[in-house]
This record gives C-alpha cells, sequence and structure tokens, in this order.
C-alpha cells in the first residue's frame, strides 16, 4: 500500500459462498486536497470525483469504481481558541498548501 493512498479490494461472492477476487482499485486520497473549494453556508467543502482503474493481480484492467469523496471543513470549534489547537492545521487551504 502506498502512504496516501487507500486500496480497494473488490470480491465477487458466490452463491456457495466462495469468494473470489477481482481486483484493486488505488484511490489517490491526496487528490481531496486539491480538489475545488466549495462554499455553503454552512461549510466549506471540497468535492473530488473521478473513475479509477480496477486491476487484478497482474495488472489487467477488470473495470471502473466511480468514486465520490467529501472533505468538509467545519472551521475551529467554538469551544477552542487559536490558541488551543497547538499547532494543527485549521483549515483545509492550509493543509492543501503545505
Amino acid at each position: 500500500m502506498n502512504k496516501g493512498n487507500l486500496n480497494v479490494n473488490l470480491v465477487h461472492q458466490g452463491g456457495n459462498g466462495q469468494q473470489t477476487q477481482i481486483g484493486t482499485a488505488v484511490v489517490p486520497l491526496n487528490m481531496i486536497l486539491s480538489a475545488p473549494l466549495k462554499q455553503t453556508p454552512q461549510a466549506m467543502v471540497r468535492v473530488y470525483e473521478d473513475w479509477i482503474d480496477i486491476k487484478d493481480t497482474s495488472n489487467n484492467l477488470q473495470g471502473n469504481l466511480r468514486v465520490l469523496m467529501f472533505l468538509e471543513d467545519n472551521g475551529i470549534a467554538a469551544n477552542q481558541s487559536q490558541s488551543n489547537i497547538g499547532g494543527a492545521t485549521q483549515n483545509l487551504q492550509e493543509a492543501r498548501d503545505s
């Protein structure tokens, strides 16, 4: 597994309960940080949508998996002050820029 990726293993389960692995789709999680930033009345949201290849162990294409991810930035919690954060990333823009 590569750092920053989500490996999704797709398995078919037959009527007899036997499982057969179809393949693996590798979702690059860092793409959500570079997705366009959308603003709603409640929060800032990044939306990432893509079709990811599903490949078997021989690296042959078996199909595609549609991926739709949302990352919402609600800002700093109301009961926290700037000094309570302890250097943590304060918003999505800072995370993307770093």
